[in-house]
């Protein structure tokens, strides 16, 4: 459809009628209520015959109608707000970019069966077989809320769009509203002090017994515009054989709107060679090779976390595994969660060997059933245990705006994991982003099914000397930079009670001097063993310069942290730059 001017001051309003029996009845309804709108503005009526091809009528009426506002209503109403137009068209200025609301909504789920939407928001009323007026409520938008899906009943819209004419009459409203959305459109619903309408009898939406074939073709045509684009991130490192399961099992996801990135930091050509017949006949793979040279863990994960276009991202490690509805139902939470108040999701996991053959549920947690906490109250949990028990990269769901930042060089927007508060960690890459994203005090999901394997075997890194000497390093430069950007500790006890855990997890972790650990090696043994006696002493002040100093030894120069600290001239001892000894710190 050609793109036309449209008339800021014309509102058209299309009644949807049933039969002309009702046309007349509905008739009588609009002369006994006197519409109020601007003035200035022209109101003009279209009534419409209900037919199995609405879709085409509604284009017909775009082709021919230049008002910016139309306004549908498509069921018998027995009352009308005479503000209802007005009440609308200030809705459309609330949100930016709104282009289409109604008086009731929800999320779009998963399967595209909108009958089974569990997140409501507006009012829709109608008279019971009593005459009784019954409301159903969902929650109250408080001026505006987004929605995915809105009740074909009463809608209107500020621009026009192609109604999709290929579709089912039970899905044009849904094919309409994903439209909207996948062309970057807001669509929702303002908040309503008293009731819009009240329609002779429930046929909301919601309430429709939906054509299965319908469905089916819906799904086929729009999966991809009411399932978002999950990116799932592989780093590889040699194995093939774990690679090419770790492939496969994302391969089986539920959930189909799902790219997949490799990065292939091998040594040799071999997950190149495995590779090499998937992308011939998956084109939602992409894949990077790094001829031989290995950009090394961190900047492997930067690429591809930069590259992906998904919206929101998973990594799985190339000797990990998803189980097959893992993304599908973290999604459902995602989906669900029109208020953008959950950040992350995670869930069990299950431990494997190397012939992926279970060994147990590796869960220092495990719930019952599953439970939402609230973002600042799992980073002090996170603290004062030094465990992550969210999981490894391989078990959090997470969305990708959440982990970006500007680069500290160029100032362009970048993408990085094992960023916290923008300082890199060395070995962690999973707690210090899960920190990063939960500081936000959003929420966080946990689901108590095993969606996931974490695999153990001989080759890994987890018990490497450089690994064992790092690891409680960058735990206690957690708490220091948590301190130091008041987050998560609300007082200096706080920071020194975790100071004093981490003195255990810093012996468990630490290993004998040996003949054959490198001067490096050495070098951070020496400096844990250094700061075990620091937080031994309890002195709050020796124990953040201790810390201070380790941050800043591998720390480029125009790091984060320095305008967070100072040098005390009287007792050479680094300190927060700030003057309070105990910044306040919002307790949620």
């Amino acid at each position: 459809m050609a793109k036309k001017s449209l008339d800021e001051r014309k509102i058209l309003l299309v009644v949807v009628y049933k039969s002309k029996e009702e046309l007349q009845s509905q008739s009588q309804l609009f002369e006994k209520t006197q519409l109020k709108f601007p003035s200035g503005w022209n109101l003009q009526f279209i009534s419409v015959i209900k037919n199995k091809n609405l879709a085409a009528t509604f284009n017909n009426i775009q082709k021919t109608n230049d008002a910016k506002y139309k306004f549908y209503l498509t069921a018998p109403a027995v009352w009308i707000d005479p503000l209802i137009i007005s009440n609308a068209i200030n809705g459309f200025f609330i949100e930016p970019k709104t282009a289409m609301i109604g008086l009731f909504g929800s999320e779009m789920p998963i399967s595209g069966d909108y009958t089974k939407a569990k997140n409501f928001y507006g009012m829709y009323c109608c008279k019971d077989e009593n005459g009784n007026i019954k409301s159903y409520q969902g929650k109250d938008a408080l001026y505006f809320q987004s929605a995915h899906m809105l009740d074909f009943s009463f809608f209107a819209t500020n621009e026009d769009l192609p109604w999709d004419e290929k579709v089912g009459e039970d899905f044009i409203m849904a094919a309409q509203c994903c439209n909207f959305r996948s062309r970057g459109y807001v669509i929702g619903v303002p908040h309503q002090e008293n009731r819009w309408v009240v329609f002779a009898n429930n046929e909301s939406t919601y309430n429709a017994k939906l054509n299965a074939k319908e469905l089916e073709q819906f799904q086929t045509l729009y999966a991809k515009k009411f399932q978002p684009l999950v990116s799932v991130l592989i780093p590889a490192y040699n194995q093939p054989k774990f690679c090419q399961e770790a492939l496969d099992s994302i391969l089986a996801q539920t959930y189909k709107n799902i790219e997949i990135l490799i990065g292939d930091d091998s040594t040799n050509e071999e997950v190149k060679k495995m590779v090499k017949p998937y992308l011939k006949k998956y084109p939602n793979i992409k894949y990077f090779y790094h001829n031989g040279k290995p950009y090394g863990g961190g900047k492997n994960m930067f690429s591809l976390l930069n590259a992906c276009t998904g919206e929101y991202v998973n990594f799985l490690l190339h000797d990990d595994l998803f189980y097959p509805e893992k993304i599908y139902k973290m999604m459902e939470y995602f989906i669900r969660d029109l208020e953008n108040n959950i950040c992350l999701i995670t869930s069990a996991r299950d431990l494997v060997d190397e012939n992926s053959k279970l060994i147990k549920r590796k869960n220092p947690w495990h719930p019952h059933a599953d439970r939402i906490m609230n973002g600042i109250d799992i980073g002090r949990k996170v603290l004062f245990t030094l465990a992550n028990f969210l999981g490894e990269l391989s078990t959090v769901l997470f969305k990708k705006e959440d982990v970006a930042f500007r680069d500290m060089n160029t100032g362009k927007k970048c993408y990085a994991i094992g960023n916290y508060c923008g300082i890199s960690g060395t070995v962690y890459g999973d707690l210090d982003t899960w920190l990063q994203i939960l500081k936000s005090g959003k929420d966080c999901v946990f689901m108590h099914e095993c969606l996931s394997a974490f695999r153990q075997h001989a080759a890994q890194n987890t018990f490497n000397p450089f690994t064992r000497t790092h690891l409680p390093l960058d735990a206690l430069g957690f708490c220091t930079i948590s301190w130091l950007n008041n987050i998560f500790f609300r007082n200096v006890e706080e920071y020194k009670y975790c100071c004093h855990k981490w003195i255990t997890m810093a012996a468990m972790w630490l290993m004998p001097f040996s003949d054959a650990d490198t001067e490096e090696i050495k070098h951070f043994k020496n400096w844990i063993i250094q700061l075990r006696g620091i937080c031994q002493t309890g002195d709050y002040a020796k124990i953040l310069d201790g810390s201070i100093r380790f941050l800043l030894e591998r720390l480029p120069e125009n790091n984060p942290l320095r305008p967070l600290i100072r040098k005390n001239e009287q007792t050479g001892l680094w300190e927060k730059a700030s003057d309070e000894l105990e910044p306040y710190c919002e307790s949620r």
